[in-house]
């Protein structure tokens, strides 16, 4: 073959690829702008339907999933359609969640440390969507009566919610609903020393339980915490 034909084709496969990396990529990032517009529960409370809206002048989706699922708490993550920056392949707006018996709460993502509350179960079993901060509210603006927090930063001051984390060796990992059997000692790599209401900045800090001295160890997956007398699975941010 010869060499220019060879170049020809090499050009050719980088520009497919190119453009297969631009219409498939946005498809498996999250979005940061969606909101939930409508939403139905079904007679039973285990099963709700949510409209999924995007807030910025960019972007559909095309996939809800479920981050996490603890004390009540449902993290919900938003995919991007595929088809480019704006593309609307396998786009979608409705879609079907599961609720556990106790979830009370509905956050959406908003960045890589934080989701917001959108819905909240009240004591009579009916959900409500939270309330956006008004600008002037007086516990957020300054002495010069200027919003002390601007943007999205304003709503997620009020409304900022951080999934069940511990922080182990400069690592946060995720509390996830697997239970793990058996957990040698000799795995132990140490204790819980701190609390925190926002993500884990420190080793040994978590945001799932104000007691302290709750042992971790490292396992096949990530890290185990022996919480509520139970090793439970913590997996890699």
């Amino acid at each position: 073959m010869k060499k220019p034909i060879k170049i020809a084709i090499a050009v050719l496969s980088l520009i497919v690829f190119l453009i297969a990396l631009y219409l498939l990529l946005p498809g498996f990032t999250k979005q940061e702008s969606v909101y939930i517009s409508d939403y139905t529960v079904s007679e039973d409370g285990t099963e709700m339907m949510i409209k999924i809206g995007v807030s910025s002048s960019i972007g559909y989706v095309r996939k809800v999933s479920v981050h996490q699922q603890h004390g009540g708490k449902l993290y919900l993550n938003c995919y991007s359609a595929f088809g480019g920056i704006n593309g609307s392949w396998g786009a979608k707006s409705e879609y079907n969640i599961q609720l556990d018996e106790e979830t009370e709460v509905i956050a959406l993502y908003r960045n890589s440390d934080c989701y917001e509350v959108v819905l909240n179960k009240t004591e009579d079993g009916k959900w409500i969507q939270k309330d956006k901060l008004i600008y002037d509210s007086s516990d957020y603006i300054d002495i010069n009566g200027q919003p002390s927090i601007t943007g999205e930063g304003v709503q997620l001051a009020v409304n900022a919610d951080y999934p069940a984390a511990i922080m182990v060796d400069d690592v946060v990992y995720y509390l996830d609903s697997e239970i793990v059997a058996e957990v040698d000692e000799s795995a132990i790599l140490g204790y819980t020393n701190s609390y925190t209401n926002d993500m884990p900045k420190k080793n040994g800090e978590t945001n799932f339980n104000r007691e302290l001295n709750m042992p971790y160890a490292k396992v096949e997956n990530g890290i185990a915490v022996l919480y509520h007398n139970e090793w439970v699975l913590c997996l890699p941010k």
